[in-house]
């Protein structure tokens, strides 16, 4: 088996030098904009990644006695990813919601979400823009039953 630095080395410098941003951009440039799903993900993170104490140009965050980061998404119709963005794993799902959907031309999509997203600041968002919000049946069955 090749050493960790190996295999680790090629992905930080394709991530410094721009490699893997161009890599994605051309995947993602032919999206099924009609249906978007907007969603995260949560990483851990080892407490070494983290360099002993938190600053501010990183995107990790305490959750009940771990280290973790929150991978943000927007992923088109036939479920591609279209955008990202990291935060710390301590913020909730809609602080960076609007960030998120600012990078992407949302008229005339229906942008498919769970309740998290159902601010009144990401809704007006949306409609303001030219597109639709639709709650995961679950998430609608949820808020009406309360």
């Amino acid at each position: 088996m090749a050493p960790l630095a190996v295999c680790v080395c090629p992905f930080c410098q394709m991530a410094d030098d721009g490699t893997l941003e161009a890599v994605f951009r051309a995947l993602s440039s032919d999206a099924d904009m009609k249906n978007l799903n907007l969603d995260l993900t949560c990483i851990k993170v080892h407490k070494s990644a983290n360099g002993g104490g938190k600053t501010a140009d990183k995107a990790v965050g305490r959750t009940k006695e771990e280290w973790n980061t929150k991978l943000h998404t927007i992923v088109d119709g036939l479920g591609n990813p279209k955008e990202f963005l990291l935060s710390a794993g301590n913020d909730h799902e809609s602080v960076h919601a609007v960030e998120l959907l600012e990078r992407i031309e949302i008229r005339g999509s229906n942008i498919l979400a769970d309740r998290a997203y159902g601010a009144k600041t990401i809704r007006d968002y949306i409609s303001e823009h030219g597109a639709a919000i639709r709650f995961h049946p679950k998430a609608m069955f949820q808020l009406h039953s309360r």
